[in-house]
């Protein structure tokens, strides 16, 4: 739990948050603070906003719409929210919506717009006031009725690329993705026919230029929603504006570019009118962009460059990208519908007959049906899914009266939902029909719109049939500026459209019973735990970064790598820390949310670290295990450990590991005949992990307990590949791993009642009933034994070696002050965790290693074959000796693949190494993983290259430099019981079978298996 000065510290810092809030309130006039007293609202006091507002800002893109219509739903057409301190009124009332588009005092755009100036300026669609109604005054001319025909042959010769490009990719029955054809294709027809100059998109010619306005527009919506992004210089520095002003300076250069073009085409035209010979041209109607050039000529104070170019921005933006949208789902919908398509195409076939010829205005004005297919797609999934207008006046509804101020937000995609307009509003049903937005701010290239769409869809239908795989209830959309398709219809062999995915990490941090006010009280405590608990570090501590390379120089920078080491996956944490070792050197420290780290990579540091016994305090991150391993020996410390460590040392001593050799060759044996009776069948292919995992759990089992008369795991394969222990193992290693990187779950009531502290305590529940169940089965079977002894004449047995529970079960009955059942079952808890699946990873790796590298296979067959010959007898002690090459197999596996990615040592006093003083309070952690692969010590470090741990000249080059087992006081007390299991499972695998992988494997290590701490 936080400390008492940090708790008072995160109360003022969240007073201040919330003063904030009440002021932010308070200075706006009242009847705009009391609107959510007479409209039906979802923030009627301040601890609502808050929720609602983080509530907006978690969520993904495609769940916004049916949110909003969940809204819409549960509190009627007309809702009232405040997301920190802007006052919204949302609208689903035909009428009430017509009120409000269908005059001229409603027309400022919401403030949400303002977060496109950087992108559109000052735009039409962003425009206000005289400078808006002249230039769409101007501007309207170009998309009058008279003016559409001349954009006939352009649409016409662009919509047959489009439909060629379509046939030769879906050649031999092959099905695509149609969105960037489309979007390409709309790019080209607006270009040739708004600006006047040919672009050849589809020729692939203005690829980025697509993908950095869908960028654009993904990171606009993100910062719409997340109240966190509005400010102008947090954005900026984000991720999210990063992109965003990345994406836009290609989109600027774009348009530079076509307006240069323009240019450059109206100079040559210019000077081949001047020529006698050339005869003046034809008055033709301008486009828009010869518009706007002949101003900057004529007038050139009314218009500059800049001008220009806002204006070319926001056209080819709304332009190309509302009709691409349009036209992708309305093909989609009619390769759904086939029964409409053929309606649709009967209608083509009355108007064009057998022609080939172009579609003219007479031909679009004729194709109704194919309109009233375009406007019902466009009523299911409307190009522009919202737009808000910012009230000057108070705005009369039907039954509510809205003061200045509020900003009205409306939603075609939800309003064309509503059950009272359109009966049945989730089936496409074209024989019924506000797409393009109303009133005095509507779409004013809505009739180009359409008839480009018409034009480009029959080019298609009179070329082909469409069929799309799937269902309409497999489209899924993502709200953004523009409508964005999320996922369309897909078979099982070809996904069409995939969008970016929201990081599921981040809703781990709002789980919490939804209780998102807690994440923003949590997120302040952070900062201020960071801040605070810095300033009580003794100053070395404080400086460190001053002296030692160091990642996280600046508080900034300890953020982003906290957040940025939080939000990785399991999978991207090793080549993470081999990166950093790579860019810093092989000392590197770094903050991770307030402890200080030394990460050290250079065997000769590591030689002083680990061969003193003053530092073998294990990290905090251990301390996340207690619920599940206690004070075992892996945990323990001080004389505990020490007890333990000498008292469970003769276990594993060499002279005892001969009384295991019988156990470990009938369960490799038991491995090898179930692996053969599973790939009876020819040579079959299988995973064989699963199998190790479970003839290692046997052995320890066995050998760990001397326990030989409980089920054997292997033996029963199906049922305990299901059973309990095998799989709640995996999830307590997979919570465990997820706690140390994400710094939200650190706190220990956080973690109890989130998803993943959940399933680790549910986990633990059933390890430890395991446990338990162990224990009881040992004393059960002692104490029958004894009994057996008393019994018999046999007074004078030869006593045997006694396995790990053995000598704990002497000492509870010998010395119970010294030891207890509590005690016993941290101790086997231990060993199951440490023993099998550490072994199992191991062999796990070295198999599949030799599968793919058939000649090292080869050559420790041989040497196999050297030693036993054709003798199916076990192997022992000398026969595992004497496997040289098989060694060095494993150990290079090891080396590739350690078990045991990394471990830690926090300092109690001060570490002087090579070139630096570690100060006291600093946890040094060690990668064996990027150790490994430290080019200094293993030269070609990625090749996987037996030979090197049998030349003599690496064995003290590889000293520790080589630490698959930790090394030191509290290294692995079984790495020679394990080396002995790993030689002689591979012996009788090579033996017996023949192991083939692919000719090329590209291994994934994950965290989510390999979390191993050695003791």
């Amino acid at each position: 739990m936080l400390e008492p000065n940090l708790v008072n510290v995160v109360l003022i810092l969240t007073a201040i948050l919330i003063s904030c809030a009440i002021w932010s309130r308070l200075r706006k006039p009242l009847e705009y603070r009391q609107i959510s007293s007479h409209v039906p609202s979802l923030t009627k006091n301040l601890w609502n906003e808050m929720l609602f507002s983080c509530t907006m800002g978690m969520k993904h893109p495609k769940d916004l719409l049916p949110f909003f219509k969940e809204i819409f739903e549960k509190n009627g057409p007309v809702v009232h929210a405040n997301i920190t301190g802007r006052s919204y009124v949302l609208l689903n009332d035909p009428d009430d919506i017509k009120t409000l588009l269908s005059s001229t005092a409603y027309i400022n755009k919401g403030p949400e717009y303002e977060m496109l100036k950087p992108w559109l300026n000052d735009g039409l669609l962003l425009s206000k006031g005289s400078k808006w109604h002249n230039r769409r005054k101007l501007l309207t001319n170009t998309f009058h009725f008279k003016t559409l025909d001349m954009y006939n042959p352009a649409v016409n010769k662009h919509a047959r690329v489009f439909a060629k490009n379509l046939l030769d990719a879906c050649a031999d029955n092959k099905e695509i993705s149609i969105s960037e054809y489309v979007t390409l294709c709309s790019l080209d027809i607006i270009c040739e026919t708004i600006m006047g100059t040919e672009m050849n998109a589809q020729k692939g010619k203005s690829v980025q230029y697509v993908h950095s306005i869908k960028s654009a527009c993904r990171s606009v919506i993100d910062r719409v929603f997340k109240f966190w992004l509005w400010n102008d210089l947090i954005y900026r520095i984000s991720n999210s504006g990063r992109s965003f002003f990345t994406s836009i300076k290609v989109l600027h250069e774009f348009t530079d570019n076509v307006i240069k073009r323009k240019q450059l085409l109206l100079k040559n035209s210019e000077n081949q009118k001047v020529q006698p010979e050339i005869k003046p041209e034809k008055n033709r109607p301008k486009s828009f962009l010869d518009l706007l050039l002949d101003v900057l000529n004529e007038n050139p104070d009314q218009m500059t460059i800049k001008d220009i170019r806002e204006e070319v921005d926001t056209f080819l933006f709304e332009g190309h990208d509302t009709s691409s949208i349009a036209i992708t789902m309305t093909i989609l919908l009619l390769g759904l519908h086939q029964d409409i398509q053929d309606h649709a195409r009967e209608e083509l076939y009355s108007i064009f007959g057998d022609s080939d010829r172009d579609a003219t205005m007479d031909d679009l004005n004729a194709m109704r049906y194919l309109d009233a297919v375009i406007k019902e797609t466009l009523r299911l999934y409307p190009s522009v899914p919202s737009f808000t207008r910012e009230l000057n006046t108070t705005l009369q509804l039907k039954n509510y009266t809205i003061p200045p101020m509020t900003t009205m937000a409306i939603f075609p995609y939800v309003l064309h939902r509503n059950e009272n307009i359109y009966p049945k509003p989730e089936e496409f049903i074209p024989e019924r029909y506000i797409p393009f937005s109303a009133g005095a701010r509507n779409c004013i290239g809505q009739k180009y719109a359409m008839n480009q769409m018409k034009t480009v869809i029959s080019t298609v239908l009179r070329n082909a049939r469409i069929v799309s795989s799937g269902c309409k209830e497999d489209i899924k959309i993502s709200m953004q500026l523009l409508i964005r398709i999320e996922s369309l219809p897909k078979n099982d062999e070809d996904k069409n459209i995939s969008m970016t995915n929201y990081p599921k990490n981040v809703t781990e941090m709002i789980e919490l019973n939804n209780l998102y006010g807690v994440v923003l009280i949590f997120l302040v405590g952070l900062i201020s735990y960071a801040i605070w608990s810095r300033l009580r570090m003794p100053l070395e501590y404080r400086q460190i970064s001053s002296h030692v390379p160091s990642a996280t120089k600046t508080f900034w920078s300890e953020i982003q790598l906290s957040w940025k080491m939080a939000m990785f996956q399991p999978k991207d944490i090793l080549p993470f820390l081999l990166e950093l070792t790579r860019s810093y050197g092989s000392v590197v420290h770094f903050n991770f949310s307030s402890r200080s780290y030394v990460l050290i990579n250079n065997k000769d540091d590591l030689k002083i670290l680990l061969s003193s016994t003053q530092y073998i305090k294990k990290g905090p991150e251990y301390d996340m295990l207690r619920p599940w391993l206690n004070d075992g020996l892996l945990l323990s410390s001080g004389q505990k450990w020490q007890n333990r460590r000498k008292l469970l040392t003769n276990t594993f001593h060499f002279k005892t590991l001969g009384m295991y050799n019988i156990s470990i060759n009938k369960h490799s044996r038991k491995l090898v005949d179930k692996l053969l009776n599973v790939s009876a069948n020819g040579n079959q292919e299988i995973s064989i992990f699963d199998y190790i995992t479970l003839c290692s759990l046997d052995m320890i089992n066995n050998n760990g307990y001397r326990d030989e008369c409980s089920r054997s795991y292997l033996s029963t394969f199906k049922y305990y590949i299901n059973y309990r222990p095998f799989i709640f193992f995996l999830s307590a290693c997979k919570s465990v791993i997820e706690r140390v990187f994400k710094v939200w779950l650190w706190n220990d009531f956080i973690y109890r009642i989130s998803k993943s502290g959940q399933r680790f305590f549910e986990s633990i529940n059933v390890l430890h009933e395991f446990t338990d169940n162990v224990i009881k089965h040992k004393r059960a079977l002692l104490n029958r034994t004894i009994i057996e002894k008393v019994q018999s004449d046999s007074t004078f047995e030869k006593p045997q070696k006694k396995s790990f529970l053995d000598l704990l079960l002497n000492v509870l009955n010998d010395n119970p002050d010294q030891m207890n059942d509590k005690d016993i079952r941290e101790e086997v808890d231990t060993f199951l965790f440490e023993g099998h699946d550490t072994s199992s990873i191991s062999m796990t790796m070295t198999l599949v290693l030799l599968g793919i590298y058939q000649d090292i296979q080869d050559r420790a067959r041989d040497e196999l074959f050297d030693i036993f010959g054709d003798s199916d007898r076990d192997a022992t002690m000398e026969d595992l000796n004497s496997m040289q090459y098989l060694e060095a197999i494993i150990k290079e596996s090891l080396r590739l693949y350690p078990s045991v990615p990394g471990f830690s040592r926090v300092l109690e006093t001060p570490l002087s190494i090579n070139n630096y003083t570690i100060p006291p309070k600093t946890v040094v952690i060690v990668y064996p993983y990027v150790l490994h692969r430290n080019e200094d010590i293993y030269s070609n470090a990625e090749e996987f290259k037996p030979e090197r741990f049998l030349e003599e000249k690496n064995k003290e080059k590889f000293h520790f430099g080589y630490i698959p087992f930790s090394a030191g006081a509290r290294n692995c007390i079984g790495q020679k019981y394990a080396m002995n299991q790993m030689k002689t499972i591979n012996h009788y695998l090579l033996d017996f079978m023949k192991k083939d992988n692919c000719d090329s494997l590209e291994i994934v290590l994950n965290l989510e298996r390999n979390n191993k701490y050695t003791y």
